[in-house]
């Protein structure tokens, strides 16, 4: 089984002007920026509480199914900015993390007050051997299709990029732009 996809993220920059620090590993529950219809930029912690599940809140959402989800109805669309995306891949028994990355700057999510998620869709052909799903991911020109409702989730992203990166991105306290760099081997 594949693990949740999109559960480490990285933030390069301060995108909203809220004093953003970067963050070269972010990990579920820690608060990261967002916009809203209504706000130019927030802090909201990352992963949606849960009746059901209140001790692993949900960090991503398929974009397939959340519309007819009851845990997403009342639920309203953000975007979250970021600069890549980390995941692993299982190569010769061992988990090898990837650094992915495009030229869009944004992820669309899902949000309420508890937080939130990061909708995802099948990934596309040329990273589909790192993983099976992607984050769906906005580019400025968008954003505003996305808020209102009117923007393709299946619309193709074949400008992601990818390399390897050091295993010591496992770890979330290990949060440094070096663990970022292409490696040629696993560590």
């Amino acid at each position: 089984m594949i693990a949740n996809m999109c559960g480490r993220y990285v933030l390069s920059g301060d995108p909203f002007g809220l004093g953003t620090q970067d963050n070269f590993n972010v990990s579920p529950g820690q608060n990261m920026p967002v916009k809203t219809v209504d706000c130019d930029g927030q802090s909201m912690k990352w992963g949606l509480k849960t009746d059901w599940q209140e001790s692993k809140p949900l960090i991503n959402a398929r974009s397939e199914t959340y519309k007819q989800k009851k845990t997403f109805s009342k639920c309203k669309r953000c975007i979250v900015p970021y600069t890549g995306w980390i995941e692993w891949a299982v190569e010769n028994n061992q988990k090898q993390p990837y650094l992915l990355y495009s030229d869009k700057a944004y992820f669309a999510g899902l949000y309420d007050n508890s937080g939130f998620t990061i909708l995802t869709k099948e990934a596309n052909n040329n990273i589909s051997h790192i993983h099976n799903r992607q984050p769906v991911l906005l580019d400025k020109y968008d954003v505003g299709d996305w808020f209102t409702n009117n923007y393709d989730i299946n619309k193709n992203d074949e400008s992601i990029r990818f390399h390897k990166i050091s295993n010591h991105i496992n770890n979330v306290k290990n949060n440094d732009q070096k663990y970022l760099k292409e490696i040629d081997q696993i560590n």
